[in-house]
């Protein structure tokens, strides 16, 4: 009969009792060590395990169980949707400022269009430097849901996201500044805010109101916007392609210096282009 080495016994009941004694431990009612469990379960995407020691680790008062265990429900993983009981976790967890719950607790309000409870638990959150909360506080601010427009406070704490490095932020806190000052009347604001609709940075992609800004910007006198009206035209973005005024906003752009405008004077748009946007329902003008 062959022998097993001694060492390679040691590894294999080291390696085999870890996770028992990990399972007994939460069995003892150890809460940790259940929701250290139900996370390894959740990163395997075996939601239904993964929630029975959520729940356990949860019912031992654990916040970042009772957390978990809440967007379980919220998302339905490993059980039907619940908002109720997503609610009713979210809120224990919330309760012992897991700044995470309360982010969730807030959306949850917000849903329902309770916005004084809404806003209560985005700013708990936010006070707890979690970027998504300040986030949203942010645009709560901006838009007015709930609370009185203020400007100073919305960007304050669209600023705080952004100095974590929340890049949503940051493109958003950009451009609603662009979006004031252009609204005062700011000729450069106007331009960053065509651009920021052109690109859909920090705002929703429509090439419709980037030109109505390009066009606001052009009228006060800045060659670049007139280039990027020339663009919009040539490639039929925001408008049908019209060669004729892309060459006039073009001439316009090179007589008051920029070369770019100056290059594309003769350019028509690409032969894809055409195919795809030149049609008996938009007609193109090429002279």
């Amino acid at each position: 009969m062959k022998l097993i080495p001694l060492f390679l016994t040691i590894f294999i009941l080291s390696a085999c009792s870890e996770p028992v004694t990990q399972m007994a431990q939460c069995e003892m009612g150890k809460a940790q060590y259940c929701y250290d469990l139900g996370v390894e379960y959740k990163e395997q995407q075996n939601y239904g395990k993964a929630k029975t020691y959520l729940e356990k680790a949860a019912q031992a008062d654990f916040a970042p169980a009772q957390k978990d265990l809440g967007l379980f429900y919220l998302w339905g993983l490993g059980t039907e949707k619940n908002i109720e009981q997503a609610q009713y976790w979210l809120e224990r967890a919330a309760h012992q400022d897991n700044e995470i719950a309360q982010y969730f607790l807030g959306a949850i309000y917000e849903n329902r269009q309770d916005y004084e409870n809404a806003f209560d638990w985005y700013h708990k959150s936010a006070q707890q430097d979690y970027a998504l909360a300040q986030f949203r506080l942010g645009l709560i601010y901006w838009h007015g849901i709930g609370v009185n427009v203020d400007y100073e406070q919305a960007f304050l704490w669209m600023d705080k996201a952004a100095d974590q490095d929340y890049e949503p932020a940051r493109e958003k806190s950009h451009a609603l500044f662009f979006e004031k000052m252009a609204e005062q009347g700011d000729a450069q604001a106007k331009y960053q805010l065509a651009e920021q609709y052109n690109t859909g940075t920090g705002i929703q992609q429509d090439y419709k109101k980037a030109i109505e800004w390009y066009q606001k910007a052009a009228q006060q006198g800045l060659p670049k916007a007139n280039t990027m009206l020339g663009f919009k035209h040539l490639y039929g973005q925001g408008v049908a392609i019209n060669v004729y005024k892309a060459r006039h906003y073009f001439q316009l752009a090179c007589n008051a210096g920029e070369q770019v405008s100056c290059e594309n004077l003769t350019a028509k748009p690409p032969e894809t282009i055409i195919e795809e946007k030149c049609n008996t329902q938009s007609p193109c003008v090429f002279e």
